[in-house]
């Protein structure tokens, strides 16, 4: 074992996933065939900068070398429950069952995969099969508390915390998943309590941070709202998800006409409300982020990208709803000058929030080309409807441009295209 690989793999117990990469690519360099070591490098791959596609041709590598490994098709359905390819995933994942059916491991690496499904009663059950085997499977204990959660079973998820915590009142993931069972149940003040906690004990547990941000964004009602309505879709399987939210648009568009043959402001009222529903979906990760960057303590949990987040989802969305309501006071065109520009400065917003909260390398890409194509198109209908009248038809066009993009967008990201 070289000093490199034995440097490498305590870095990665630190979780100190950059550096561990650049010893590991420096052993592999020695000894190209050494399966342990594509092993830790493809974990570094995922976990620290979210490559999960270079981390999937990583593990492929390390199993063709040594492919009665059980713990390398664990990893790799790992990574494809990550990649959304649920099928390929269980196939890894009983591939590794077919190795060592005794391993708790690898039954909990098969509950993750109905875990990133929504598939929770399948989780509960194959995670509870994994703790029988070792009561100590911290991924299962953690999945475990999901599913019940997610199954909203609230007696049975604190008495499951309770006992994690009576025999170890320091582990920090385990103050993680109370903090999130804390936070589903409406408890602020319990959940910001629980992951303070969890990230004294471990500073790098994303999972605390990520909660700890949605418990400051839960300080305004209509945040509260919001995640509210997203652990109940997230608790739908997702095959029902996507159906549910179907079945919104099917009622909006009954509920439209109807409206309209009563009065056409009427109908106009539920467009609004509508428009208001979807964009919120979108936007209200971006508009909490932006009440965060307001609280000198709380922005110190925020990463650069999520403070970008903050400022042109939040922003833009904010300048949009300001830019719309005062169309609402004016009257004449200088009440549809604003509408105009309202409507394609919030508008703006939804690409952003999925190039920004999109885990999806190439999707950051792709959503975030729309966006900066729909901010260009946003400027030329400012212009149009201040200062620059001349423009016309451009004009016109831009605005059309741009509702087009993020009407496309939003039906993208309702079919999960290349969006994480």
């Amino acid at each position: 074992m070289s000093d490199s690989f034995s440097r490498a793999c305590l870095l990665v117990e630190r979780q100190r996933w950059t550096e561990a990469e650049k010893l590991l690519r420096e052993h592999l360099s020695f000894d190209p065939e050494d399966d342990r070591a594509l092993h830790l490098l493809a974990i570094c791959a995922r976990m620290g900068e979210r490559r999960d596609e270079e981390a999937l041709r990583i593990v492929d590598q390390a199993i063709s070398r040594a492919p009665e490994n059980g713990n390398h098709h664990a990893l790799k359905a790992k990574i494809l429950a990550d990649l959304k390819r649920p099928k390929e995933a269980a196939a890894s994942a009983e591939q590794a069952l077919q190795f060592d059916p005794g391993d708790a491991g690898f039954h909990a690496v098969r509950a993750y995969v109905h875990q990133q499904q929504g598939e929770w009663a399948l989780c509960e059950q194959v995670s509870r099969k994994a703790l029988e085997l070792d009561p100590d499977c911290v991924l299962a204990q953690n999945l475990l508390s999901a599913a019940l959660t997610f199954q909203n079973r609230p007696d049975e998820l604190a008495q499951n915390i309770g006992s994690r915590l009576a025999r170890d009142p320091n582990d920090t993931l385990t103050h993680s998943s109370a903090g999130w069972a804390a936070l589903r149940a409406g408890d602020r003040r319990k959940a910001e309590t629980h992951f303070l906690e969890a990230l004294r004990l471990d500073a790098s547990n994303e999972s605390a941070r990520l909660g700890l941000l949605d418990a400051f964004r839960s300080r305004s009602l209509i945040y509260r709202a919001h995640l509210g309505f997203s652990f109940f879709a997230a608790s739908l399987e997702k095959k029902y998800r996507m159906w549910f939210f179907i079945g919104i648009y099917v009622a909006y568009k009954v509920l439209r006409a109807a409206a309209s043959s009563v009065s056409p402001v009427l109908g106009w009222l539920v467009v609004a409300f509508y428009l208001l529903f979807v964009l919120w979906g979108y936007v209200g990760k971006g508009i909490g982020t932006l009440l965060i960057l307001a609280d000198q303590r709380a922005r110190l949990a925020l990463k650069p990208r999520e403070r970008w987040e903050g400022i042109a989802v939040g922003g833009s969305a904010i300048l949009g709803l300001v830019l719309l309501l005062s169309a609402l006071v004016w009257k004449g065109e200088l009440s549809q000058r604003f509408a105009l520009a309202g409507a394609v400065v919030a508008g703006m917003s939804v690409p952003w929030a999925l190039s920004l909260s999109n885990s999806n390398v190439f999707g950051q890409r792709m959503y975030g080309a729309i966006a900066s194509f729909v901010t260009v198109c946003a400027v030329v209908v400012i212009a149009w409807v201040t200062a620059v009248p001349q423009l016309g038809q451009i004009g016109a066009q831009a605005f059309q441009a741009a509702l087009f993009s993020t009407v496309a967008c939003t039906w993208m990201a309702l079919f999960r295209v290349k969006y994480e």
